[in-house]
Formats: structure tokens, sequence, C-alpha cells
């Protein structure tokens, strides 16, 4: 994931969490410390990628996914600035 994304009000957010090795392991996202959950705005078309539609100044903030697996776990992190129109 980027550190950081810039969008414009309206655009589509898309953050990939990469993951090497196998097995793949559990993937949490989540928004300020709380968990991202789907909603008609807010996709997963997988687990590692997530995809928030028609952003909104609400959505700003640091979004990260976790990895677990049964020996380790990762994480990531990238933190989603809105600018342009309301």
């Amino acid at each position: 994931m980027p550190a950081e994304l810039r969008l414009e009000v309206g655009k589509t957010a898309t953050l990939n969490c990469s993951v090497v090795g196998n097995p793949p392991g559990s993937v949490t996202w989540r928004k300020d410390m709380l968990t991202v959950l789907p909603s008609p705005r807010v996709i997963f078309p997988n687990p590692y990628l997530l995809q928030v539609r028609q952003i909104r100044r609400q959505d700003a903030g640091m979004y990260q996914c976790f990895v677990h697996r049964e020996l380790n776990s990762a994480q990531s992190a990238a933190r989603i600035i809105i600018g342009g129109k309301n």
C-alpha cells in the first residue's frame, strides 16, 4: 500500500494488501483502529483488496490491513487524504 493516497471527493480509493508466502493467511482491515465492514460503497473484491467508492470527506483516515498466519503476522498502513469538491 502507498503510505498516503490523495483523492478528490467522488473518486474510488483502492488499497491492496500485498501478501507473500503460503498459506496467505487471514486479513483484517481497519480504519482509525475500527474494523472496516462492507457496505454499498465499501467492497472487498477479494480479502486483500479494499475499495471505497464515491469517496466522501468522512472516509479520510488511516487504513490498515493486518495479515494473520499461524506462525507470524504482518501489517501495512496508508492514510487517505480527501481534497477537492464537497
